[in-house]
């Protein structure tokens, strides 16, 4: 079965100087009358002016807005774009003689790739894609004076869609009935992030009061345990999805992650749901999928992966994940969320589904969405680990690689073993320290399927029960995996890397909505 890319072009707007409006606003951010202290502070239609409040909460934004006019199409705009089907790159150089050049980043930034050279004749041109170029990674074409920007994900889809602007999430400076000339963004680890509308560039003396975030913190012995399931406590409660610190990662010109992880967002639960306490292990897929259904054939798990009982079930499609779940509804008489017309391939056989819907009202077992997935990495922590740690200069020791390891299954403790050596590839489950919910490995071992469609990037203000977008042609994954680096680990990381072929660093635990 080929392993189809799809490209999502990233638009860069070209644009011209027409004005310029200085800004200069002053303010300070309390909760409970003390000062809430490294908050980030920016303007949502001018996010790359932004502040950060001291250790008394106060913060001084200014910059200078810079008028511009878009270019769109028909005066001046790109007009290179590029496909990538069967490991091939096809875009069209309009002359003989012009200049073309292929480079492959990951998401990160870090170069990988490139190649260039001068074109003999105009067409269409194919150019074969590196061994580098697996998971999610970006790839920018330049041809002549035209260029694209492209982000890339692999083995999953066959279709091109079009990425909306890094700033697509920005939308209008409306608070309810109200018009502001444009909203201060307030976000913070631990509080609800804040919109605060302004009339004028140039205000003073802003006070904010910030609410703590509602989010579930149960002692160990609070946690109800079932059928190899925790019950997580959801509903009534709240947190904050998404990145707080986006300046973790940015790396020169390239900051995908940050607008894929933004804005920050308050999320809030009506219900609560049970999920898997670990990764599906071998065993239980195998014998769930072999009583379900007669075609099914085991996944081609090896031993330089890993083989098991006990190690995760890797090499497994999103469709194949929606199969299992729906396995496990019939068997307790469940309704399935999941219908399909047809499938590619055998169970097992790296089978998708074809004309799927989805219907998360159902009672059965399913996939988490995104927001129940990121609530339940967390743990109750706000910090960007569950055991409460930062990413900003972690893990920067031995000592602090030491904890990571502790904690998850990543590059440290699994890929830079080297094939042969003992701990290399997918663990065992249950192997590391659980979170704050009982859950084990979600920051590593295996990159999760999860139920939502991909979306570039999150809404402004608060939201409840969210399912992701309705459509699409790629699913989400979550999590780091077992070739990972720190990065990934995030619980707020909505992006993903393979260090080799993908499947082998994905796999799935489900969820079953609690129903009074």
């Amino acid at each position: 079965m080929n392993k189809l890319r799809v490209l999502f072009a990233v638009v860069f707007a070209l644009s011209a100087v027409e004005g310029a409006q200085n800004v200069s606003i002053t303010g300070t951010l309390l909760h409970n009358s003390a000062g809430v202290g490294y908050a980030r502070i920016s303007l949502k239609g001018h996010p790359d002016i932004y502040a950060y409040s001291d250790g008394y909460g106060e913060y001084d934004l200014s910059g200078e807005i810079v008028s511009v006019i878009n270019r769109r199409a028909g005066t001046n705009a790109s007009s290179l774009a590029a496909t990538i089907r069967n490991n091939r790159v096809s875009f069209t150089v309009p002359a003989s003689g012009q200049a073309v050049r292929m480079d492959l980043f990951t998401l990160s930034g870090a170069r990988i790739y490139s190649t260039e050279f001068t074109a003999k004749q105009a067409g269409t041109m194919n150019l074969a894609l590196p061994e580098g170029a697996h998971g999610m990674r970006l790839l920018r074409l330049m041809v002549g004076g035209e260029s694209c920007t492209m982000k890339m994900h692999s083995g999953f889809a066959a279709a091109m869609t079009a990425h909306a602007p890094a700033n697509a999430a920005i939308g209008s400076n409306r608070i309810g009935s109200v018009l502001f000339v444009d909203t201060l963004v307030i976000a913070a680890y631990g509080y609800r992030s804040e919109l605060i509308g302004i009339n004028s560039y140039e205000t003073e003396d802003l006070t904010t009061e910030l609410d703590s975030s509602n989010t579930w913190r149960p002692n160990a012995s609070e946690l109800v345990h079932e059928k190899g399931m925790v019950k997580i406590m959801a509903n009534g409660y709240d947190f904050e999805m998404g990145q707080p610190e986006p300046d973790i990662l940015i790396d020169e010109d390239l900051n995908p992650l940050y607008y894929s992880e933004a804005p920050v967002h308050t999320v809030s639960f009506t219900y609560d749901f049970w999920m898997d306490t670990t990764e599906v292990t071998q065993k239980m897929y195998d014998s769930v999928m072999q009583s379900a259904y007669t075609d099914y054939v085991t996944p081609a798990w090896d031993d330089v992966f890993g083989i098991g009982d006990r190690r995760a079930a890797y090499k497994v499609t999103w469709g194949e994940a929606a199969l299992y779940c729906n396995a496990l509804s019939k068997a307790e008489g469940l309704d399935t969320v999941y219908s399909y017309t047809s499938l590619t391939s055998p169970p097992g056989d790296e089978a998708s589904l074809v004309g799927v819907t989805r219907n998360l009202a159902k009672n059965g077992y399913r996939l988490p969405t995104e927001a129940e997935w990121e609530y339940a990495c967390k743990g109750g922590v706000a910090a960007d680990f569950s055991w409460d740690r930062y990413f900003i200069l972690y893990p920067a020791t031995a000592e602090d690689t030491a904890e990571v390891s502790g904690h998850a299954v990543w590059r440290a403790n699994a890929w830079d073993l080297h094939e042969g050596v003992a701990g290399y590839g997918v663990h065992e489950v249950a192997g590391t320290l659980p979170n704050g919910y009982g859950l084990y490995d979600m920051s590593g071992n295996l990159s999760e399927h999860v139920n939502d469609y991909e979306s570039v990037s999150y809404e402004y203000g608060s939201v409840a029960d969210p399912e992701g977008p309705s459509d699409g042609t790629i699913t989400m994954l979550r999590g780091g995996n077992w070739g990972n680096d720190a990065l990934y680990l995030r619980s707020a990381s909505r992006n993903f890397d393979a260090a080799a072929y993908d499947f082998n660093f994905i796999g799935f635990r489900a969820v079953k909505p609690v129903r009074e």
